[in-house]
């Protein structure tokens, strides 16, 4: 993976000492972080060309550059009166951008920061994305993984599925799941699946299925619904793991344990191989009916930290992580006491104090007389999934985050507008009733609100007077410029962001822009959005404005209640004041 480039911008001039002066002269009036290094000779070009976002020079260099093609920076010519030998060598070499006849240094100025702009960060989007992809092919490489659309027609297989079933992956996608469902799995068990997953729940269970060859495989199968913000189902991922061995056996035991005891021993020592190979292969915990610990493996110590003598005989609370919610141990032990089986994820302590994710299965064991004797844990360790993922929606948050601080940093607003935006949106979120989920998908996506400022020049974006009719029709632009750069994204949390950068400016009385939505046509997290972007931004200094006093604040959202904003939320605001007051001391400039 390239190194990505650092945070300062960096400009290449190639060109004469005459003009490095002049350029020199233009860049010592600019507010921009950049660093300039000059050279006169073309061969710095090709040993520089990871170290810089924008290489500037004149049509004279025009011979050195035909021999360095490849540049990753984009290329600036400059030229006064050659534009059509211009076009033609920069088509010659394949540079990225040229500009010619530029009579102003404000043409000049703007181009240069743009494409740097630009170049830097489209390097660190590359950069990203290789990223997730590496932690995809992780999670790809270790799993049996497919996907179906909502009607359960294949839309993708990694290479294990392949191999497994035994098809190529183009004799799959686009054909239904059913292709490989074997004839001797019950129709219930489908009706169960699909029932479940439809009413997006997780669907877990062990599944029999069809080789191309006609033989047969078991795979311990995860389903799970992938939703869009609006909770719509959008696809359905199924994740697997091959357990045919240890289903065959079970089978095997099974149909010679109801022949006699004729060959009693055999049986025994079948069994016992049965029992060795789960012992070997997951984590055994067994219970007294207490939950006393009275057995563990060789698996649970690796996976737990704790030796036998050190854990046997205390009670399986000792494992039990304080985030666990209660209401799951109850069902728990609800579940086991009636005897039936329990399934479920749980967040468990190690000996060390460590979070460890354990796919668990409770079993109750009975006697002859069908009374419960104590319990048997079947677990598996999948904190490494669990990490991973956590990893690429921490990843994700972050690069939300810097992008939105990149828009929030041009326009000369602080890192803290974003924050205290984020947080007053996810608590009028809780307050007008959306769930747990939303609230924290408008948390994650409200950064965004301002990305598309990005594409509004600095003339207008950062001038500290009042702006012209026309560059009032640019600035508007920034809605729509953000909703382009974010809808082409599948992710919930940019789809959301998509939402509110496109319909934060939107009136409740019809009188925004750019759409001129009115009333509930304006999504709920737009109307949020506009309350919690307009309180922030009147109670902050700004380059053309100093901050308003509270009481002129709450005055005017009055004023503008059932015209600019959402009266609901307007009410639900002023009866919570004091929470929003302490986000705004909590995350002071």
């Amino acid at each position: 993976m390239k190194e990505k480039l650092p945070k300062r911008k960096k400009l290449l001039l190639l060109g004469s000492s005459q003009l490095t002066l002049a350029l020199r002269k233009i860049f010592s009036h600019m507010n921009e972080d950049i660093e300039i290094k000059c050279d006169e000779n073309a061969e710095v070009v090709l040993n520089s060309q990871n170290s810089f976002n924008l290489l500037l020079t004149t049509l004279e260099y025009k011979e050195r550059m035909l021999h360095y093609k490849d540049l990753q920076a984009p290329i600036l010519f400059l030229s006064d009166d050659e534009a059509n030998e211009l076009r033609e060598i920069s088509n010659e070499i394949e540079a990225k951008y040229y500009l010619s006849n530029s009579k102003t240094l404000e043409v000049l100025f703007l181009n240069i920061s743009n494409l740097m702009n630009y170049h830097l960060e489209n390097c660190e989007c590359v950069s990203d994305q290789h990223l997730m992809k590496e932690y995809k092919e992780t999670v790809d490489a270790s799993n049996i993984v497919s996907k179906t659309d909502i009607y359960g027609v294949i839309t993708f297989v990694n290479e294990q599925f392949c191999e497994i079933s035994g098809y190529h992956s183009s004799e799959l996608i686009g054909k239904p799941h059913n292709i490989i469902r074997h004839p001797e799995m019950p129709e219930e068990a489908f009706s169960d699946l699909w029932e479940t997953i439809l009413n997006k729940k997780i669907w877990k269970g062990k599944v029999k299925n069809l080789k191309k060859d006609g033989g047969s495989y078991y795979v311990d199968t995860t389903i799970k619904p992938i939703v869009d913000h609006r909770g719509v189902i959008i696809e359905f991922i199924g994740i697997r793991k091959d357990i045919t061995e240890l289903e065959e056996l079970r089978l095997q035991l099974e149909s010679e344990l109801n022949i006699t005891s004729g060959n009693l021993q055999e049986m025994i020592k079948r069994s016992n191989e049965y029992h060795k190979a789960m012992d070997e292969s997951t984590i055994l915990t067994r219970a007294s009916l207490d939950g006393s610990i009275t057995y563990v493996n060789k698996e649970f110590t690796e996976a737990l930290g704790y030796a036998p003598d050190e854990i046997v005989g205390k009670d399986h609370r000792i494992l039990k992580h304080p985030d666990t919610p209660k209401v799951i141990i109850k069902n728990l032990w609800d579940t086991i006491k009636s005897g039936k089986t329990w399934k479920g994820m749980i967040q468990n302590l190690n000996k060390f104090g460590e979070t460890v994710w354990l796919d668990t299965v409770i079993v109750p064991i009975k006697n002859m007389e069908e009374q419960i004797v104590e319990y048997l844990t079947i677990r598996h360790n999948v904190s490494e999934i669990i990490h991973l993922h956590e990893e690429i929606e921490t990843t994700q948050g972050e690069l939300i985050y810097s992008l939105g601080s990149a828009a929030e940093t041009r326009s000369r607003e602080t890192g803290n507008h974003i924050k205290r935006v984020a947080h007053y949106s996810k608590l009028i979120a809780t307050l007008v009733g959306l769930d747990n989920t939303e609230a924290e998908i408008l948390f994650q996506a409200s950064p965004m609100h301002d990305i598309g400022k990005l594409g509004i020049p600095d003339y207008v974006l950062k001038k500290p007077g009042k702006l012209t009719s026309e560059e009032w029709d640019i600035m508007r632009t920034h809605s729509e410029l953000g909703y382009k750069i974010l809808n082409a994204s599948n992710r919930p949390i940019l789809k959301a962001a998509a939402t509110l950068a496109y319909e934060h400016h939107e009136k409740w009385n019809g009188s925004g822009y750019p759409r001129g939505l009115s009333g509930e046509n304006i999504h709920i997290y737009g109307r949020i959005t506009a309350v919690a972007d307009v309180f922030d931004a009147l109670g902050s200094d700004r380059v053309y404005k100093k901050a308003w006093r509270i009481d002129d604040i709450l005055k005017l959202f009055k004023e503008e209640r059932g015209k600019h904003f959402d009266p609901n939320l307007i009410d639900l605001f002023l009866e919570n004041l004091d929470s929003f007051l302490l986000i705004r001391d909590k995350f002071q400039d």
